[in-house]
């Protein structure tokens, strides 16, 4: 504990400096410097208040801490104030304020006499920043519904605005740049997922094709009609209102098994249900053909005797009662045959008795006109009952059964035409149209869904590790790089605005470098564990601490300074190891815990949560959603933002720094 009471010694000091002068050990009193005001810029991490407005003040909340404990600078258990305020108290005798209000739907707010201008969410120079819920800057005096995250770059405008400038007798603070290394991890998040589904989708179509075109009558030529079928079908359900990646997966699936069927893949079909619903629709055919080349022979018959009679008026009805009645017997066909030319010769046709040819060839006559009609009817009579039995089991009965049918049409006029047309050739191409139009009607009965599940499950194993992998390679490579890069140019940035501030007059600009974010409960959640406890992968956290890394060095490089010493008007604090330190020797600074959060962020009790996740925010934490058990020396508020005392710890380092360069 003794270098947790030096430090606390040093801020006591520095308070007492602050609040009735005093110095050397001579008796003078007066203070090395002098400050008019304590400006702060940067993000959450500084915000003294920005978002103390509308439902986030409602919620007992406005800081991104446990809000809302009262008490003194220094007591425990640690006011509500975070560090920016408290060096602020150290250097002027008063904790700064937010100097702009606002967001989560009140308007923006310039407030008098306040010089905190750091905004949670706020990035360097892009305005687009975390919890910008208006893609860009908010317009002075508008509202938005989100956070106003005015980066840095505008900060440092309107504290010029607000003041006519750097007078030198400014105590400036700068704190920023996690909100860029968030923003380029939420790109590497965005890109490498779309690598991995770029990478996953081919991944499965191929798998798709390979295993239908296998089954296949010709594989290889199978294999370009499947591969040009599923994307086609792919990209027209993308169009249809309302499509999800589900229902454009499935049917592209539908598509490949569909020109699998066509190219000779029966397996996809589930044949006991096809097979019944044939043989239904055949038996209906069967007897309507039956019944009606029956009337169709008997009509032609009749016809024919009657016509050669002596009056075919009369005499027709006359036969065709004979025909009835001996048919209604249960005679065989040539008994009632000869009832039929014994009547008509009753009524004198004379060919009858005289012509030993002419029955046998009316009879032939009949027969054949028989025979077509019969043909006919059965085939419409099969195509009209397949289609009404496979459309029962569609999704839409009404508008699936004309689909059928006019698929079964073009399907007979196509194989008929073919050279070498049979019956048979041109009935598989009406019952494997029907099915098909069946499938794409949403009549899954048709399918053999043990088979087809299988492959899709196969195919989607694949997938899944050749997305995993490509996604993963992104990261590793292109991804990790462009991150690096743009943590980088932000350093650059912030060093520039830094460097043209002490330009323009500042001569007191204390800058700190960023916190070892690999070590917040955030980075800490993205570690797989072994079975065992043992750490299985943590190359998340590791790109974290890379990219702190590279913007602390650009950082330094481009102030041209060595931490802790003071140069051209810059005082840079090395709050990476700082927190380090906390980390690994907690209990050196009295701190409980450093690896869980003080803050309940689930719903309801954190309003700015989502149902069913711990995905809340400290900017609404205060003492009535905390969790339980005593949380006062917590190192975190949330899954990123520190507690009231972890800022204590900061602000008595920044404190001691400041002290021995001579600044307080």
């Amino acid at each position: 504990m003794k270098q947790f009471r030096v430090l606390a010694t040093a801020l006591a000091a520095a308070l007492l400096v602050a609040a009735c002068g005093g110095g050397g050990g001579n008796g003078d009193q007066t203070p090395p410097v002098k400050y008019s005001a304590v400006v702060s810029f940067g993000d959450s991490l500084s915000d003294a208040g920005t978002y103390n407005v509308g439902p986030i003040k409602n919620a007992g909340g406005g800081m991104f801490t446990v809000n809302g404990i009262a008490g003194a600078i220094g007591a425990d258990t640690v006011p509500s104030d975070n560090w920016a305020q408290l060096v602020s108290a150290s250097a002027v005798g008063k904790t700064s304020c937010s100097a702009r209000v606002g967001g989560f739907g009140v308007a923006e707010t310039a407030v008098a006499g306040c010089t905190n201008y750091a905004q949670g969410g706020s990035r360097v120079t892009d305005p687009n920043g975390i919890g910008n819920a208006s893609g860009g800057a908010v317009a002075a005096g508008t509202t938005t519904a989100g956070a106003l995250t005015e980066p840095v770059v505008t900060q440092i405008a309107n504290y010029v605005k607000d003041s006519g400038g750097f007078t030198g007798n400014e105590l400036i603070t700068v704190l920023a740049g996690p909100n860029d290394l968030f923003a380029q991890l939420t790109k590497l998040t965005v890109d490498a997922t779309a690598a991995g589904n770029a990478a996953g989708n081919t991944a499965f179509a191929t798998a798709v094709v390979g295993a239908l075109a296998a089954d296949s009558t010709n594989p290889a030529t199978a294999a370009t009609a499947i591969g040009t079928a599923m994307p086609q079908a792919q990209a027209a359900a993308a169009k249809v209102a309302g499509a999800t990646t589900t229902t454009i997966m499935q049917a592209a699936v539908t598509g490949a098994v569909q020109a699998a069927a066509l190219a000779g893949n029966t397996k996809v079909m589930d044949m006991t249900y096809i097979n019944g619903v044939v043989t239904t629709a055949k038996d209906f055919a069967t007897a309507a053909g039956t019944a009606a080349g029956n009337q169709t022979f008997a009509g032609t018959l009749i016809g024919a005797l009657a016509a050669d009679a002596t009056t075919p008026a009369t005499a027709g009805p006359i036969i065709q009662t004979a025909f009835v009645t001996e048919a209604a017997k249960g005679s065989a066909m040539n008994v009632v045959v000869g009832a039929a030319a014994a009547a008509a010769a009753g009524q004198g046709n004379t060919k009858v008795v005289t012509d030993p040819t002419y029955v046998p060839t009316l009879v032939a006559n009949a027969t054949t006109a028989a025979n077509a009609a019969g043909a006919a009817a059965g085939a419409t009579a099969f195509a009209t009952k397949l289609a009404g039995l496979l459309a029962a089991d569609a999704t839409v009965p009404a508008t699936a059964g004309p689909a059928i049918g006019a698929a079964m049409a073009a399907a007979k006029a196509t194989a008929s035409a073919a050279p070498g047309a049979t019956a048979d050739s041109v009935n598989t191409a009406v019952v494997t149209a029907a099915v098909q139009a069946a499938a794409a009607a949403g009549n899954t009965k048709v399918m053999n869904m043990t088979y087809i599940n299988a492959i899709a499950a196969s195919a989607q194993a694949s997938a899944t590790t050749a997305g995993t992998a490509a996604g993963n390679q992104y990261v590793a490579t292109t991804g990790a790089a462009n991150a690096g890069v743009g943590v980088v140019t932000a350093a650059a940035t912030l060093a520039g605005y830094v460097k043209d501030m002490v330009n323009k007059g500042a001569k007191h600009v204390v800058v700190l470098n960023l916190p070892d974010m690999s070590l917040t409960p955030s980075a800490r959640s993205t570690i797989i564990y072994n079975a065992d406890g043992s750490i299985k992968d943590n190359s998340s956290q590791r790109l974290v601490l890379a990219l702190v890394k590279a913007f602390n060095a650009e950082l330094q490089k481009d102030l041209g300074v060595t931490l802790g010493v003071p140069a051209n008007g810059v005082l840079l604090v090395d709050f990476f190891t700082n927190m380090q330190n906390n980390v690994n020797d907690p209990g050196h600074y009295a701190l409980t815990n450093t690896k869980d959060v003080a803050c309940n962020l689930t719903a309801p009790a954190n309003a700015l949560a989502t149902v069913g996740l711990d995905d809340g925010s400290s900017l609404v934490c205060n003492g009535s959603n905390l969790i339980a058990g005593d949380t006062s020396h917590y190192m975190f508020a949330d899954k990123v933002h520190p507690t009231p005392y972890s800022h204590k710890l900061l602000s008595q380092v920044v404190n001691k720094i400041m002290i021995q360069a001579g600044w307080l």
